[in-house]
């Protein structure tokens, strides 16, 4: 009895030490995975406020236009963690575009 008693309880033991782990591998999943919802809505930020630019410009609101590509522009330059994602390089590429389509409508304006 004792024998088949400590048997089962060295089971029971593993089947806890099983579990344990288990827990502590779904918590660290949720962190990791709440991390990338974190940085992709910031993704989404940083992409509507470059429609909102894209808006002014075409409306021919420049100065709200230079202040949303400014608001855009800064993190992308500024944050290492934006460095790190390849698929950001693209709104940057992007951004500068918008910039440059800034200066030469604004060149436009100014010689009318």
């Amino acid at each position: 009895i004792v024998k088949n008693g400590r048997r089962k309880l060295k089971v029971l033991d593993d089947d806890v030490v099983k579990e344990a782990l288990t827990i502590v591998n779904q918590q660290h999943r949720r962190q990791r995975i709440q991390g990338l919802l974190d940085i992709l809505k910031e993704f989404q930020k940083l992409t509507s406020l470059e429609m909102l630019g894209q808006q002014f410009l075409f409306n021919g609101q420049f100065c709200k236009a230079i202040a949303v590509f400014m608001q855009v522009q800064i993190p992308l330059r500024s944050d290492p963690q934006y460095s790190r994602f390849p698929g950001l390089k693209g709104l940057n590429q992007r951004l500068q575009g918008h910039v440059n389509s800034l200066r030469i409508r604004l060149n436009e304006c100014l010689r009318a």
